[in-house]
């Protein structure tokens, strides 16, 4: 289906009849020396950003020093919970935030959410052992048809890892491992297109290498973690993400660093591109005027029907009133409704003749762009490996300069509990509470038009406790297109590293947005005077995504964390729920006094 790089053809399975080293027959064998007892990890350095206080979520209110009313809204009352009432507005979000985000008490482990329900869902998804993988003769399966000589290297150097001449050179030999790992992989990946063995798929999508690196627990966890997923939203295993890249669905991550050959009719494609991206934003808008249009027509019908259903005269039959005043205050309403229905049709008009204009120029730009077989079928090949470098660039922005960059599933390096790992099911469950606090998080106007766009997430092998965002949009289409964003599958704390990539996401956007006015205007723009006012050192986007978890964590409770010039950028720019702002003002001066702030900017032209 896809074309791939020249590999040697010999089978693996042979061992000294297939010409191999001795020690890829002992591997491949799966002998016993490898089975002994993994060392200790070796002792983490802290990521350059730094992690809000954990929290305790079991302590009654009374003891965790918080004002018994936060308390009560928190979840954290020492009385027994009662569900609150389906008619109470914000029940939901103060449920969300109860659940999710507990009192501060710095030494206290973060507890996982037992409490919270979304409509209609279990607190958190049930895991059963789904993926069947025979664990005698993994690694030869896993390896079976890559290079031999590639194979050979990683053997030699698995040995050295797994009994060290000396113990010092432990360290030296893991690093080796990594980066021939890393050339194994680089030639299997572009088997993506086609059947991928389970074994290959759990390589290139875990990390999972050698099943005598793990204990029988973390085997039973890896079989709980799903193939399929049915979540509909656009999150990617690394696996997953390179099929689309191959077979063309989703367009390469662009890579400022490297300097890419332009083939002679690039111009030519980039003026598509950005043409493509224009229809794409243009019919965005259009069927939101469309849903526009059909709820006032809806309202005008629902108008007609009451306003049609006059009285009878009781004293002459078969004779009905005129209107009653509040069937002619529906006159009046059907009057408005009609002339923004007349006001909308216009604007759908106006769109048509938009998006007809640029059909035809595509069309005309198609026309003159010239294709060669050829060349599609190497910019295929090309587009795999320049995609896979991206993501291992990515996974080591993930890691930090100072983590873990050991790509390999290794028992001591990863958590036992399931609901840490960055499935997709956990992922989502994440994202909606944290999104039902900063509900803006995923929206984009153009034309005055509000789309909510979510970001593609990918899900990258590794230990890396810090998401990113990799790109905000697409440069042709920066009004409807989706973000990228990466995170590692096995990190310490699955909130905190999605709560990074979010607040690079929004850093980002907000940058993009101001173009080069990005230190004068909108977010960035307040907050680089509030980083210039404090004369504060370091990277301004790690500090400002410090003060976003902690926006999420803390201030969303009532616990007043941020500088208090900070504070009313994320008010503004990042700007809780309705709800939530209604209860924060009772609970304490500065929440007050940005609250009366609102309701006079409310009055007056807005911000």
């Amino acid at each position: 289906m896809f074309s791939k790089k020249k590999k040697n053809a010999d089978s693996l399975s042979g061992g000294q009849a297939s010409g191999l080293d001795p020690d890829i027959a002992e591997l491949l064998g799966e002998s016993a020396s490898q089975l002994n007892v993994p060392p200790p990890p070796p002792p983490q350095k802290p990521q350059t950003i730094q992690r809000p206080p954990q929290q305790s979520q079991n302590l009654p209110a009374d003891k965790q020093g918080l004002d018994p009313e936060i308390g009560d809204l928190l979840g954290l009352s020492s009385k027994p919970k009662t569900p609150p009432p389906a008619s109470m507005p914000d029940a939901e979000l103060e449920e969300a935030s109860a659940a999710t985000f507990g009192s501060a008490q710095p030494a206290a482990p973060q507890q996982p959410i037992e409490d919270f329900r979304f409509p209609g869902s279990a607190s958190r998804p049930q895991y059963k052992e789904t993926v069947a993988f025979e664990i005698k003769g993994f690694i030869r399966r896993a390896v079976d048809g890559a290079d031999t000589a590639v194979v050979q290297q990683l053997a030699k150097l698995k040995k050295l890892f797994d009994n060290p001449p000396d113990k010092k050179d432990k360290f030296l030999y893991r690093e080796k491992l990594s980066v021939a790992f890393w050339n194994l992989l680089s030639g299997i990946v572009f088997e993506v297109g086609g059947n991928l063995t389970i074994e290959k798929r759990l390589m290139i999508r875990l990390g999972l290498l050698d099943t005598s690196y793990l204990k029988p627990e973390q085997i039973s966890l890896v079989k709980k973690i799903p193939l399929k997923s049915p979540i509909s939203q656009p999150l990617f295993f690394q696996d997953e993400w390179l099929r689309h890249i191959a077979e063309g669905s989703i367009k390469q991550s662009l890579v400022d660093e490297t300097k890419k050959k332009k083939t002679p009719h690039a111009a030519d494609q980039e003026k598509i591109e950005r043409k493509q991206g224009s229809k794409e934003a243009e019919l965005s808008n259009l069927r939101n005027k469309l849903d526009q249009m059909t709820i006032i027509e809806e309202g005008l019908v629902g108008a007609v029907n009451l306003i049609a259903n006059r009285s009878e005269h009781p004293a002459y039959p078969g004779i009905k009133y005129g209107y009653e005043p509040q069937q002619k205050n529906i006159l009046v309403d059907i009057s408005q409704s009609c002339k923004k229905l007349s006001l909308v049709n216009r604007e759908i008009e106006a769109q048509f003749r938009v998006l007809g204009r640029l059909e035809e120029e595509i069309a005309k730009l198609e026309g003159t762009a010239v294709t060669e077989e050829n060349t599609i079928i190497e910019v295929d090949n090309e587009a795999i490996t320049d995609e896979f470098n991206s993501l291992r660039q990515m996974q080591k922005m993930c890691v930090g300069r100072q983590g873990n960059h050991f790509p390999v599933l290794y028992s001591p390096y990863f958590t036992s509990d399931i609901t840490q790992i960055c499935t997709k099911e956990n992922i989502m469950r994440e994202i909606e509470i944290i999104e039902k606090l900063d509900s803006e998080i995923f929206v984009r106007v153009y034309k005055r038009e509000s789309h909510r766009i979510f970001p593609y997430i990918i899900i990258l092998p590794g230990y890396g406790d810090n998401g990113i965002c990799w790109e905000p949009f697409n440069k042709y289409n920066k009004a409807t297109s989706r973000g990228r964003l990466a995170i590692c599958m096995f990190p310490k704390d699955l909130r905190y590293s999605l709560l990074t990539a979010l607040a690079d996401l929004r850093w980002q956007v907000a940058k993009e947005k101001a173009q080069h006015y990005w230190m004068e205007e909108g977010l960035t723009g307040k907050y680089y005077e509030y980083y210039i006012n404090n004369k504060l050192k370091g990277d301004i986007k790690a500090h400002f995504i410090n003060d976003y978890i902690l926006w999420i964590t803390m201030e969303s409770q009532g616990m007043q964390k941020l500088h208090r010039e900070v504070r009313p950028v994320f008010w503004r720019y990042t700007p809780f729920p309705k709800s939530l702002k209604d209860v924060l003002r009772n609970r304490g001066f500065f929440y007050n006094e940005l609250f009366k702030k609102d309701e006079n900017i409310s009055r007056s032209d807005g911000y």
